[in-house]
């Protein structure tokens, strides 16, 4: 992994990303969660140093783009976590199969079966039906089911809000994803 951003480049970033002090550490950490939440998504189980690794080269960058990028800075990770992914398959920090999104200890809850009765087979489909969600989707997924039992109606509230929906409507668009997702798996493990 690279090196630790300095503070000199960390500064610019938060400028970058924000006006105030407040709304660029706001905007820092969502798009840290947001990150994570997207190579947990593809499988990595060093999601969280994956992350860092691509707010260090947004940082180590910032001096070159921060006059001359225009846009949604969120794009900008996007792009270069986009890079970090492929150079860790690369590197074959990931490791398929073992490691996949079914076996992630914050998604287990998603089909709530017994593990016996969830083959390999299933959890090959349900990474390649994951994969071929609607990336908003994937978010909403990750999210709903990531909280423990004590807080999950507080983190659905929060949730429901922050989507601008009831928590009836979110629970709906919820069954509604995992519906699709377990007739995707169905199909994708009747088909092999």
């Amino acid at each position: 992994m690279a090196n630790k951003i300095n503070q000199s480049n960390f500064d610019k970033l938060l400028n970058w990303l924000g006006v105030s002090g407040e709304e660029a550490a706001h905007e820092y950490e969502r798009i840290r969660r947001t990150l994570i939440k997207i190579f947990l998504s593809r499988g990595f189980t060093n999601a969280e140093d994956l992350t860092d690794e691509t707010i260090d080269r947004v940082a180590e960058k910032i001096g070159e783009i921060e006059t001359i990028y225009t846009g949604e800075k969120i794009l900008y990770f996007l792009s270069v976590a986009k890079f970090i992914r492929q150079e860790a398959y690369r590197k074959k920090e990931i490791q398929i199969g073992d490691s996949d999104f079914a076996d992630s200890p914050s998604n287990t809850n998603i089909f709530p079966v017994n593990e016996r009765e969830f083959s390999k087979l299933q959890k090959k489909c349900l990474n390649e039906c994951f994969s071929k969600l609607k990336q908003r989707h994937k978010t909403l997924i990750l999210e709903y089911y990531d909280n423990v039992r004590e807080e999950k109606i507080s983190h659905h509230k929060k949730l429901a809000e922050e989507n601008s929906v009831s928590m009836s409507a979110l629970r709906n668009q919820v069954y509604r994803v995992k519906m699709r997702l377990s007739e995707c798996v169905k199909n994708c493990s009747e088909q092999k």
